[in-house]
């Protein structure tokens, strides 16, 4: 199984193969603004707060130390957050993918990111996963 790093959710092999209207009737389903606004206020807080740690541990050395640190508890925080995001509106893009396509062969393997549009199988022919969702 591919660990590829994506940082849009356009950039997300399940996504990048659908055409427009396709594209539209997912993000109509799948509530991206909620996500967003719920991780994203989450994101800030905790960021913050790694922030004001980084500070602290570091106040007494110099101000020029402490604010370095202070930065990057702060972004390396927010860059987790975000991950945690991404990975979020993907296990939701996939189960509203799998119910609008039930029954139906799906453009890209959910498991792998493969392309299979092009496949005969019911198969990934990358890593064996069900490309065909049940119809029930």
């Amino acid at each position: 199984m591919r660990n590829d790093l994506y940082w849009t959710i356009k950039q997300l092999p399940e996504v990048k193969h659908l055409t427009p209207e396709q594209w539209a009737s997912l993000t109509e389903r799948v509530d991206l603004a909620d996500i967003y606004w719920s991780l994203g206020r989450r994101s800030c807080l905790l960021a913050g707060i790694a922030g004001i740690i980084g500070w602290s541990v570091f106040a007494s050395t110099s101000v020029q130390i402490a604010a370095v640190a202070a930065a990057i508890a702060f972004t390396g925080t927010a860059v987790f957050i975000w991950r945690l995001l991404l990975l979020r509106i993907r296990a939701a893009l996939r189960l509203t993918l799998k119910q609008q396509l039930r029954g139906q062969r799906l453009p890209v393997c959910l498991d792998c990111g493969y392309d299979v549009r092009g496949g005969e199988s019911d198969r990934c022919p990358e890593c064996g996963a069900l490309v065909v969702p049940p119809t029930n």
